[in-house]
């Protein structure tokens, strides 16, 4: 038992450093967040005046999604649709995938029937939590295989 405490300790260490005290309600830190919302643009319409939505933010096709995040890490994403891309993580024009499609077509621009999301959201927290488990499990039995 002597031999793995200062593994729990760097553990807990973990724990407490990962936390965001400025996000608990009743000083309790969020280390599980469902429904975070995540928009990325998805590509690129001409910086021309019909695509402005002000002097520094133009229009582009987007998609929004949910996400569950363990310790801020992704691991499932959900409830996905089209919208318009203004610029900001927090910033979309609810635009359906009919009128973006059209509005490409306008400007020579394929959309993707499916938008990549990137690696970070698809599988990067799913490959983090993974490789912490098996490390956690292989310094857990390591320890163990020397008593």
């Amino acid at each position: 038992m002597k031999k793995s405490l200062p593994f729990l300790a760097l553990i807990a260490a973990f724990v407490f450093a990962s936390a965001r005290p400025a996000e608990a309600k009743a000083g309790i830190p969020i280390f599980w967040s469902s429904g975070t919302e995540k928009i990325v643009k998805v590509a690129d319409f001409p910086d021309t005046g019909d695509f402005k939505i002000d002097a520094n933010e133009n229009l582009d096709p987007g998609y929004k999604f949910k996400q569950v995040q363990l310790f801020w890490l992704p691991l499932w994403n959900y409830g996905g649709e089209w919208c318009g891309y203004v610029g900001k993580d927090d910033t979309y024009l609810e635009i359906p995938k009919a009128t973006l499609d059209s509005l490409a077509k306008s400007v020579n621009v394929t959309l993707p029937d499916s938008p990549s999301l990137g690696l970070w959201n698809t599988i990067g927290g799913k490959l983090i939590v993974v490789l912490l488990l098996v490390g956690a499990i292989g310094v857990f039995f390591l320890k163990n295989s020397d008593d």
